[in-house]
């Protein structure tokens, strides 16, 4: 999924019931790296996986191998 925040779009994923976590990712890389993370917290909580505003996927891939 994306969002257009103030002209930047935002790649992000919302997977999981129950109580709301946030991932935030390092710099340099992007939500995809938090993945196993993800699927991991999901069964038990709603995971919100968000970009940081500053970074592209296509860029942070790039950085991280991802």
């Amino acid at each position: 999924k994306t969002i257009n925040i103030r002209g930047t779009q935002l790649s992000y994923t919302v997977e999981g019931e129950g109580m709301p976590v946030i991932l935030m990712h390092g710099w340099g890389c992007n939500h995809s790296t938090l993945k196993s993370i993800e699927a991991q917290l999901t069964p038990g909580f709603k995971v919100y996986n968000v970009d940081f505003r500053a970074l592209a996927v296509a860029m942070s891939l790039r950085l991280c191998g991802a």
